[in-house]
């Protein structure tokens, strides 16, 4: 069973310990350089999605586990106050080397 979900009796009262506490499985940084670098924190079950915006669109990118436990991450360009085009850039599993081709 897993450590941070295992309940705990301690002289019959029953402690769920940790689950606040949880390792993130993936992990993201902002830094704006403005203030500290700020961490981002994401578990498997949702991910980590990062959005940076400007006034012609978004470069969005995804990060999460599908459901045969492999890591994967999705790369792509997306409207923003209506300016931009929505195109994946590109997609594929971490840790592995992606081959990509501009198609024009």
């Amino acid at each position: 069973m897993n450590k941070w979900i295992e309940p705990r009796y301690i002289k019959n009262r029953f402690i769920k310990i940790n689950w606040r506490k949880r390792v993130s499985h993936f992990y993201g940084y902002l830094d704006n350089s403005i203030n500290q670098t700020k961490t981002m924190r994401g578990f498997t079950n949702h991910g980590l999605t990062a959005e940076a915006c400007s006034w012609n669109g978004k470069i969005k990118t995804r990060i999460y586990q599908d459901k045969d436990g492999v890591d994967r991450f999705v790369i792509s360009q997306e409207t923003h106050q209506g300016n931009g085009v929505n195109e994946i850039l590109a997609s594929g599993i971490i840790g592995e080397i992606q081959l990509m081709m501009k198609v024009e």
